[in-house]
């Protein structure tokens, strides 16, 4: 019995020990079933991960609102999906209950401290899912969503979240590769370990869609037991990235300081799944090959000029929890606030003619080697593989161990 019980007690320490601080986040909605369900399986290993991303799945172009205000009806439509407008919220919450098993006419402790708490973060900013208070929205697209996240609502609402990695997806559709890398470079300034996933397929499907999922329970292994392409390719994929983030946390407590304090940067890039027109076909004990695509210095070195044009925007936190976007830096009007800087997007990267002229000439340069490199990338995911582009620095050693089969 002793013996049982040091076993458990060991298990639990190395199980402490080897979970990670994970921020995930999208180019997709918060609501997304590919990023909420990947959420769910990192927990489920004992990772603690606290999951913002864009409020909208069409986000390119929304800036963040200037008026701050309150509440669930300060987010008339319910955002994607209409995930926060009560009718949603009260019908999810009613299905739920009469899920439970239990006696007629009794009351646990838990269902009144539930229905009785109201500290939630909710305004037309940012704020967190009811049901999930480890899943937020932020109002806005997903480069400065992830900024925000970072530099701001980490910092004040979890306070004691040091940052391990940052996983950026799964993200539905090869038509983002750009703004994932800068989004990933972005995080590598910060000295974090950086994680992009993304996958061919793009389907815009509600995690709580009971045509594919059941949702009447918060057990995920429950939610995803209807058997569709969709719960295959979420178990198949969140598999081999729960594996690779396990691995990692490994060899951080391996290795508790980066190699020269780099972070890593990986972008894996799944092939299309099991749909009628989908190369790959699978099963539940499919294991996919990961092959590395061939690094481009040159190219590199042009996202490291490119990066030192970018200009960038200053936001600070009042005390009542508005973002406001300041105009010029002035470090007297900063003090007291939260402050962090946002980049710009592509299409305000520079202001000069001079600068433009630049810029044409970089993607001119580059476009025959984009282009190279798609080659590869579809290659490899035509075969089944799962292609990944190192950015920034790489380590080798640590790449191989990652992605060797299990």
């Amino acid at each position: 019995m002793r013996l049982t019980i040091s076993i458990l007690i060991f298990q639990s320490i190395i199980a402490t020990t080897l979970s990670l601080n994970i921020l995930l986040t999208s180019t997709d909605s918060w609501t997304s079933k590919n990023v909420r369900f990947l959420q769910y399986h990192l927990q489920q290993q004992g990772h603690n991960v606290v999951l913002m991303a864009p409020l909208y799945q069409q986000n390119a172009n929304l800036e963040l609102p200037n008026k701050l205000t309150q509440g669930l009806k300060s987010i008339k439509d319910g955002g994607e999906y209409g995930h926060l407008l009560p009718v949603h919220q009260n019908y999810y919450s009613k299905i739920n209950k009469q899920n439970m098993k239990r006696a007629k006419q009794v009351v646990f402790e838990a269902d009144v401290i539930k229905e009785e708490e109201e500290d939630i973060v909710l305004n037309n900013q940012y704020g967190q899912d009811p049901s999930n208070h480890d899943a937020w929205y932020i109002n806005c697209d997903a480069t400065n969503a992830l900024t925000i996240a970072m530099n701001l609502l980490i910092p004040k609402f979890y306070p004691d979240f040091e940052l391990d990695l940052v996983i950026i997806g799964p993200n539905g559709g090869p038509y983002h590769s750009s703004l994932i890398t800068s989004m990933v470079r972005q995080v590598q300034i910060d000295k974090v370990d950086a994680i992009a996933v993304s996958t061919q397929d793009y389907h815009q499907v509600y995690f709580q869609d009971e045509k594919f999922f059941k949702i009447s329970s918060t057990d995920v292994d429950f939610q995803l037991s209807k058997s569709n392409v969709h719960t295959k390719n979420i178990k198949l994929i969140d598999k081999h990235v729960v594996s690779l983030v396990d691995k990692l946390a490994q060899k951080r407590n391996e290795n508790a300081v980066k190699e020269n304090g780099r972070a890593l940067g990986l972008h894996l890039q799944f092939p299309s799944l099991n749909f009628r027109d989908s190369y790959c076909q699978t099963s539940p004990t499919t294991q996919l090959d990961y092959q590395v695509i061939p690094r481009n210095r040159k190219r590199d070195r042009q996202h490291n000029r490119q990066d030192t044009t970018t200009s960038s925007f200053d936001y600070e936190m009042d005390l009542d929890g508005k973002i406001i976007r300041v105009e010029e830096d002035n470090e007297e009007s900063s003090r007291g606030y939260a402050s962090f800087r946002l980049k710009d997007d592509e299409a305000t990267l520079s202001n000069g003619l001079g600068q433009q002229r630049k810029r044409n000439k970089h993607n001119l340069e580059s476009r025959a080697t984009v282009d190279k490199e798609q080659e590869s990338t579809d290659y490899v995911l035509s075969n089944c593989n799962i292609a990944v582009t190192t950015i920034g620095h790489a380590n080798r050693k640590l790449l191989k161990k990652l992605i060797a089969s299990d």
